[in-house]
């Protein structure tokens, strides 16, 4: 799809996030809806987010590796900041946290 002759590169996914209630972790039980992590992901506009980060993808060579969702990278960014984590840090604490991967991207629903 072309807006104003330029490329669309970014691809915007199903913005359709599963419920706490709705996830089962791998290792059985459920996740807590008062989670500090559940509960910010609530309050984040991720539609204005994403047509923020689609904006900056625009007239971009579309030939390149397509852009990480948008839910992911805020997601990551926003833990390394709120946690003040370097980078690696921050990619181990969110494969090794279902709160911190579920909330940020990991796990969308079907489309």
């Amino acid at each position: 799809m072309t807006v104003l002759g330029l490329m669309d590169v970014y691809r915007k996914r199903d913005r359709q996030q599963m419920t706490v209630e709705d996830f089962t972790p791998p290792f059985g039980g459920r996740l807590d809806a008062n989670n500090r992590w559940v509960k910010m992901a609530a309050v984040v506009p991720w539609d204005m987010v994403e047509d923020i980060y689609a904006a900056t993808f625009k007239d971009k060579n579309p030939d390149g590796r397509p852009p990480i969702p948008a839910r992911i990278a805020f997601g990551a960014l926003y833990i390394q900041q709120s946690e003040n984590f370097p980078q690696r840090r921050t990619l181990e604490h969110i494969s090794e946290n279902e709160y911190m991967s579920r909330q940020f991207g990991a796990w969308h629903s079907a489309a």
